[in-house]
């Protein structure tokens, strides 16, 4: 990328925008104006999306949405410019997923929002807009994978969360062939690497770490400090390779040791039921609660109250899924909160025992029970971790790094043979 581009972008981030203009945004990037292509309206799990957008802010043409935004999603994006006149492109977007499938309307919508590149999420969704090489063949293209999309089973009949077509090979061998004209952007060393080792070609997998908001400052971090329990908190689904049924054994142990603890968890999924009966089983109604799903900006607000973020990653042992990035556990540590956690996934790519985390093997739960005690009894290792933490998400983080390595990335798949 030219150093002024660079430079441009550098300005921008940091210096920031008019967010509350309806303007054209001003270009930067030598001209870049992306087309941010996303299923659905962020919730709970994707508070990634509003923070990427307003990272690359400065660079937006449109977003175009597989799934309608609700108009309250619409009103928080006043840098997104107005969809065009056609009648498939309801404001900042292309509408609902037929109407993108639907007479190359994706090709020509974004052609209208003067789109000279495209940002689209999930690569599961690829497909859906066109064959290998016919999607958008003028528009430089990068595709970002999650984790589910690029989830395929070791065992063909293992169904993939969220009924993903990802258990056929036909399905990786399509993503292979986009791979000639697009670039796909991992959002960790462990997703690249699976793509990788799946046959995809190592230069057209790239790492591209998610922007997290820096909540806090090395020279305030705070922890909470009393004789109060300590608390913990647990942000996720409730599914396997989140470990949330670990977590209750840890922490129930834990408590079972003399640890004055209080472990609230926020989140749903298919092991509730499991999650609440182990519970009860284990009498830890009093110091275990179960807060249900909230809006993230009410997660920060229990973040910030918190003395550590607590999960149990494992591999999944049906499906071999794991933690493909971890934003709950970047976003905890954005706010100063050290993470307890097994090893398993991408967040041992940046979670760093005794620095930034306590960790443990996955399936030790007497282990991490030790590590919450540990944490429990030595209030310098909790100021050390908390000041690590932040230190983490301002080097690897940051919106300023994420929108130069987005255009960098932009840039390398206009130049794909």
């Amino acid at each position: 990328m030219p150093e002024l581009a660079r430079r441009a972008i550098e300005v921008a981030v940091h210096d920031g925008l008019d967010l509350r203009s309806k303007q054209r945004p001003p270009d930067f990037a030598g001209g870049e104006r992306l087309a941010l292509v996303v299923p659905r309206r962020p919730g709970i799990s994707e508070a990634w999306l509003d923070r990427h957008a307003e990272s690359i802010r400065h660079m937006l043409a449109g977003l175009a949405t597989f799934e309608p935004p609700s108009p309250d999603w619409l009103e928080e994006l006043p840098y997104v410019r107005l969809g065009p006149k056609a009648p498939l492109l309801k404001r900042y977007g292309i509408g609902r997923l037929s109407s993108i499938t639907a007479g190359g309307s994706a090709r020509s919508g974004l052609s209208e929002l003067g789109a000279t590149g495209a940002v689209i999420h999930y690569a599961n969704f690829l497909d859906l807009l066109g064959g290998p090489g016919e999607m958008l063949p003028d528009i430089a293209t990068v595709v970002y994978v999650h984790g589910f999309d690029i989830t395929w089973s070791r065992l063909p009949w293992c169904p993939i969360p969220y009924k993903s077509m990802g258990n056929t090979r036909a399905y990786v061998d399509r993503l292979i062939r986009h791979s000639e004209k697009v670039i796909f952007a991992a959002n960790s060393e462990h997703s690249r690497q699976h793509l990788i080792n799946s046959g995809f070609p190592e230069d057209r997998v790239k790492v591209c770490y998610l922007p997290v908001e820096v909540r806090s400052s090395s020279s305030t971090v705070r922890t909470h400090v009393g004789s109060g329990p300590l608390k913990l908190l647990y942000v996720g689904r409730f599914v396997d390779f989140k470990g949330p049924v670990e977590s209750v054994r840890a922490v129930a142990t834990a408590q079972s040791r003399g640890v004055n603890v209080e472990f609230t968890m926020i989140g749903d999924g298919p092991l509730r039921q499991d999650v609440e009966g182990l519970i009860k089983e284990l009498g830890a109604e009093s110091f275990i609660h179960l807060a249900g799903s909230m809006p993230n900006h009410q997660v920060h607000d229990k973040l910030q109250n918190s003395d550590a973020f607590l999960l149990h990653n494992k591999v999944a042992r049906k499906t071999g899924q794991v933690e493909a990035f971890g934003y709950a556990h970047a976003e905890a540590l954005s706010n100063g909160v050290p993470v307890l956690t097994a090893t398993a996934g991408a967040p041992s790519e940046y979670l760093d025992h005794g620095v930034n985390s306590l960790l443990v093997e996955p399936g030790d739960i007497h282990g991490q029970a030790e590590m919450i005690e540990y944490l429990a009894s030595d209030l310098d290792l909790r100021l050390s971790l908390s000041r690590s933490a932040i230190e983490t998400t301002e080097r690897l983080f940051s919106p300023a790094a994420h929108a130069l390595r987005i255009a960098e990335l932009v840039d390398e798949a206009r130049r794909c043979d």
